[in-house]
């Protein structure tokens, strides 16, 4: 990826029953972290709009179908089982978020479970550390992390996305360039002495896959 070229909008399809709504909402701004556009039916449909049809452009664009599968409320919505049975027609890559086992045929896929006492911050990067070692989709998504370095907005931004890469697989040498050129541009990323350390980190676990200069330019900016 171009450093002057954005990836594709990466975006989510959130499964969910109404009632279910105000943890939706937290995943949603969870994946916002991540550069990943998470639809919501109740917060993204306008009363004006014909939402069947909003709902269905949303199924058809998603690149990640996440049904929140909560112990009765999902199944007991009208809405949930259709839009599933979409994703499964569409060979939609789907990850369950599940307070309890998945049914029907959600069963074969392995479900991200949501314990009481998890952090939800860290139940959604189990799920996207998943998604990222899929492949071709995988290579797609740390196209987006990546890019969401350069447009980290605050410190706790930069150290979750530099976290996230470090958990990450190896990289190209592509990928590494970008990121240190993202870091360098980016002064949330080189005013968090924690994000640096981790991005550091990455750079030694990846020798060899970084610029020389590039690596040099970013030592010498964190040591100012």
């Amino acid at each position: 990826m171009s450093p002057s070229r954005s990836p594709q909008p990466f975006r989510a399809f959130l499964s969910y029953s109404s009632k279910d709504k105000k943890f939706a909402g937290r995943i949603k701004a969870l994946l916002e972290v991540y550069n990943v556009d998470a639809f919501l039916a109740h917060e993204d449909i306008s009363p004006a709009a014909d939402w069947q049809q909003t709902i269905l452009k949303e199924l058809n664009r998603c690149n990640v179908f996440m049904p929140l599968i909560t112990k009765q409320n999902f199944h007991d919505s009208y809405w949930t089982d259709q839009e599933c049975g979409f994703a499964l027609a569409r060979n939609k890559v789907i990850l369950p978020i599940s307070s309890r086992i998945p049914y029907g045929f959600l069963e074969k896929f392995q479900a991200h479970k949501r314990k009481p006492g998890k952090k939800e911050t860290d139940l959604i990067e189990d799920v996207l550390a998943g998604l990222a070692r899929r492949k071709p989709m995988g290579n797609r998504f740390l196209a987006v992390v990546i890019s969401a370095l350069r447009a980290s907005s605050s410190s706790d931004q930069s150290i979750a996305l530099s976290k996230f890469l470090l958990r990450s697989l190896s990289f190209s040498t592509a990928q590494m360039n970008t990121i240190l050129r993202n870091s360098l541009a980016q002064p949330q990323v080189l005013g968090s002495s924690k994000a640096v350390k981790l991005l550091r980190q990455l750079v030694r676990r990846n020798p060899k896959k970084a610029e020389k200069v590039l690596v040099n330019r970013f030592n010498k900016k964190v040591t100012l």
